[in-house]
């Protein structure tokens, strides 16, 4: 399978790596997304929901939590970058 194509990039990206080496992982994202844009249009209907979707686009401080998730990938990205160098 190829993970990391020959692009504009220099090296690969290691949160999508990570989620591609582990199966499960790789399922549960496709279902979150696959949910997500389906229940999406029911925010139209459902004055409940259009709270939920406003909090997780608009208030999550997305730059924070892609930072928390590539310090928890630390280790795990040196050793991406030395086998790919």
């Amino acid at each position: 399978m190829l993970y990391a194509s020959d692009g504009p990039y220099r090296h690969p990206n290691a949160i999508a790596l990570f989620v591609a080496d582990r199966a499960w992982l790789a399922h549960l994202v496709a279902w979150a997304t696959l949910t997500f844009e389906i229940l999406f249009p029911v925010t139209l209907f459902v004055p409940r929901l259009r709270w939920l979707f406003t909090v997780l686009i608009v208030f999550v401080n997305w730059p924070v939590v892609v930072d928390w998730v590539r310090s928890r990938l630390g280790p795990w990205r040196t050793r991406v970058g030395e086998t790919a160098g």
